[in-house]
Formats: structure tokens, C-alpha cells, sequence
């Protein structure tokens, strides 16, 4: 009897712990499921990782909602199919450059932006906190530290600027982002103001920065994209002023279906320029009705839903360019890391020549221009102090300066040599001679 008591006890003891278990397993299970480990969880994945940058991809609003449902369910099938050809309209853009990534989210429907903004808020926080947990993701499993490129569009715009505010103060991030394409989006003055770490693009090749623009008529005022004013860059001349862009600059419009197949190609399409008050993207050369705004909330006139359309091509050949002067400028780094290290062993460096000795700018006396803008980041005038110079005598040096070739005596200033003349003297001296071949490579010195 007491044998039988025992069994029964222990019975009970270990569906207790089977039922403890299944209790802890149900949670965990559930939580492997609503995780981005779930390939289920990503609109786009590459199915090969045979280029040297990525591209993080946020998708713009494709979600109408209805009066009781404001943010995407993951599981409606039916509108994640849009949510994947939506991104397909632009993922020729970055194909050819990126390794291409882009998670579902629970984006907010296109009635939330007829609400007030703080009644907005709480809706796009939820589907903010997708993409930063997608983002946080794709950092820890699937980027392995290549540099990347941000992008998104329309509501993707909005998320990708969250992104850019949270992360890229942190240096780790910021040195491998090689640009944030935050197009279909409003970027402001007090943005970065209150994140000082953003900086908009200045140009075509600029590395680190966000390049953003929204199109429309001329004769538009105000939007729901840009009710007042944002800042932008004309993605035909890459200028950040109100310089016009004939339509010959155009290198492509193309239209693109949700199968990511371009259906039609117009180059010469349309010309733009800033608006200087609004800084939005003034659109000219083409008819308005030609291109309605798709969405009863944009009136005649916002060009929004064609925004990545109507610069297909520049934008494919910019995404190119940024990635190649990323990685010239890193390539350039790592070298003169590398040269630094030699010369700093063999040479030291100091804020100010001294008599006896000759003292010339890095640039001018044995590095190229990348190895000086390197080593002067923080802008102070660093010269190289090379010891047991004769020039005519102890007392002489020879500096270099910003505006001209200056021959010093005793440390008093004499009189302007030529370039000719200063670099026989940097000739005479047998350090110079040695330093001047790095990695074997003759190097040119640079004069200012």
C-alpha cells in the first residue's frame, strides 16, 4: 500500500513538472514566433549575400484601416501581399548596390493621418516598435558589420528618421551608414536641432547623411506630407539651393509594377528645383492631370505617390555612387591608418616648428592629402618636426603654410620661396627622401 502511495505521489510530482514546463514552453514558443528570427516576419530577405553593403528597407502605407482597426495585422495575408509589391516598386533602386532587407511591421493605416497628431502617436509608435526590434534584429544576426544604407518612403520615410534620431549618435553605427534615403518624408530644422547627429546631404557623393525630397506642383502650398516646410536636396542636380534642373538631367522616370518590373520608361521625364521657403521639390516640365495624386487626402498638384518614379534612375545611379565613395573613403582610411602608425614611429609630431629645426605640413612633406585630412580632424595645424635638418645653417627652418612657401631665419620671417625652391631643400634632407616612398609608392606631396 505504502508502495502504491509512493507511485502515485511521484505521478503527480512529474505531471506537475510537465505541466510547469508546458506552461513556460507556451510563452516561449510564442515569443520565437512574434520574433524577426522568423523568416515569416520579413517582407524581403536576399537569398544570397554577395554584395559588400546592405540595405535596411522600410515600406511605405499601404494599409487603408477602417473605423476600428488603425494599425496592419500581421496576419492579413491579402494586404501583405501589397505590403511586398509596394517594396518591389522600389527595390531596383538598391538591387544592384545592396544586399536588400525590409521587415513587415504593423504600420499604421492611411486613416490615422487624418487624425490629429497626438492622436497619431500612439499608432505609429506600435509600428515604430516593429521596425526598431526588426532593426535591432538584423544588426545582431544578419549584418555582420557591413555598412549599410537606411531607406524608406512615405511612412517608411517617418520610421527611417526614427531610426536614424535613436541609433546614429552612437559612433558604431554612424561610421558604417553610408547614406539614409528618407524620401516621401518631412526632415526639419528642429529635427536636427534636437538630434545634432543628423545631417542632411550637401551633395551627390556625401557619405553619413540623409538625402530626402518631396514632389510637387508648383503651385502647391501645403500638403499632408509637408504642411509648412522641410529640408530637402534635387535628386537631378544634387543641389540644395533653388538652382533649377532642366528635365535633360533626368536620367529615367520609371514606373514600376508590384512585380518590381518596369512597365514604363521615360527619360527626360521632368525637370525640378527647391522651393526656397517650403523646400519641397518643385516638379516641372510635365502635365498635372497626367499624374493625379492617387489618395483622396493629397490634392491635385502632390506628386508624392511618384516621388521614387520620377527619379528612378538618378536615385540608381546615386545609391551606386554613395557606396563606391564610402568605400573609397574607407579603403583610404584603413591605408593611412596604417601609414600613420609608420610614421609616427619614426617621426614625431608637434603643434609648432622650432628653430634648428625644418618644419612642414604632413601634406607637404611626405603624406597625400587623404593621410592629412586623416590625421586633422580636429582641425588644429599639426607640423612635422624632422630632427638634424642642416638648411644653410642651425638657425634656419623652413615652414610651409597655408597661403604660400615662407622662409624662416632665427624664427623671424624672411621672405616667400617658390615651390621649386622648397622642395630642393626638402630634398636635401635624407628623411624626407626615405618617407616619401610609403608602401612603395612614390607619394606627391601636396601644397596649399
Amino acid at each position: 500500500m505504502m508502495e502504491e502511495k509512493k507511485k502515485w505521489k511521484t505521478a503527480r510530482i512529474l505531471c506537475g513538472i510537465m505541466a510547469l514546463l508546458l506552461v513556460i514552453a507556451i510563452p516561449i514558443s510564442i515569443m520565437i514566433r512574434d520574433g524577426y528570427g522568423q523568416q515569416e516576419k520579413w517582407a524581403c530577405l536576399p537569398q544570397t549575400i554577395d554584395k559588400e553593403v546592405d540595405v535596411f528597407f522600410i515600406a511605405p502605407t499601404v494599409y487603408f484601416g477602417d473605423d476600428t482597426h488603425f494599425n496592419l495585422s500581421l496576419k492579413d495575408e491579402e494586404t501583405k501581399t501589397k505590403f511586398v509589391g509596394a517594396i518591389q516598386m522600389e527595390k531596383g533602386i538598391y538591387d544592384e548596390s545592396c544586399n536588400f532587407y525590409a521587415p513587415f511591421y504593423r504600420q499604421a493605416a492611411l486613416n490615422v493621418y487624418t487624425m490629429p497628431l497626438e492622436q497619431q502617436s500612439k499608432y505609429m509608435d506600435l509600428a515604430y516598435k516593429d521596425v526598431k526590434k526588426a532593426f535591432h534584429y538584423y544588426l545582431k544576426h544578419y549584418n555582420t558589420d557591413r555598412p549599410f544604407i537606411i531607406a524608406g518612403f512615405s511612412q517608411g520615410a517617418q520610421m527611417s528618421l526614427r531610426l536614424l534620431e535613436d541609433y546614429f549618435a552612437e559612433e558604431e553605427y554612424q561610421n558604417r551608414l553610408i547614406a539614409a534615403y528618407v524620401i516621401g518624408g518631412a526632415v526639419t530644422e528642429e529635427d536636427l536641432i534636437n538630434y545634432p547627429h543628423l545631417k542632411m546631404a550637401e551633395g551627390e557623393a556625401d557619405t553619413g547623411c540623409i538625402i530626402s525630397f518631396n514632389s510637387e506642383a508648383e503651385h502647391t502650398t501645403t500638403s499632408l506630407i509637408v504642411p509648412t516646410a522641410t529640408l530637402g536636396i534635387n535628386p537631378l542636380n544634387w543641389k540644395t539651393d533653388s538652382t533649377p534642373a532642366e528635365a535633360d538631367l533626368n536620367q529615367g522616370a520609371c514606373f514600376t509594377g508590384y512585380d518590381g518590373e518596369i512597365k514604363e520608361e521615360i527619360p527626360y521625364l521632368c525637370g525640378a528645383y527647391l522651393d526656397e521657403k517650403r523646400g519641397t521639390l518643385k516638379i516641372t516640365g510635365i502635365e498635372e492631370s497626367d499624374y493625379p495624386p492617387g489618395l483622396d487626402m493629397f490634392d491635385p498638384g502632390v506628386y508624392h505617390i511618384y516621388d521614387y518614379q520620377f527619379f528612378y534612375r538618378n536615385l540608381q545611379k546615386n545609391v551606386a555612387l554613395r557606396v563606391k565613395q564610402y568605400q573609397t573613403l574607407q579603403a583610404l582610411k584603413n591605408r593611412n591608418k596604417e601609414a600613420k602608425a609608420t610614421v609616427e614611429t619614426d617621426l614625431s609630431i608637434e603643434t609648432k616648428p622650432e628653430v634648428g629645426n625644418m618644419a612642414v605640413n604632413v601634406t607637404s612633406a611626405m603624406m597625400d592629402e587623404a593621410y592629412w585630412l586623416d590625421l586633422c580632424q580636429n582641425k588644429e595645424e599639426l607640423v612635422m618636426s624632422i630632427q638634424d635638418v642642416q638648411i644653410f645653417n642651425e638657425n634656419h627652418t623652413s615652414a610651409v603654410s597655408k597661403f604660400g612657401y615662407t622662409y624662416y631665419a632665427q624664427g623671424v620671417e624672411k621672405e616667400i620661396i617658390s615651390r621649386d625652391e622648397l622642395l630642393s631643400l626638402l630634398n636635401q634632407n635624407t628623411s624626407y627622401q626615405n618617407d616619401r616612398f610609403l608602401n612603395g609608392k612614390e607619394v606627391e606631396p601636396e601644397f596649399y
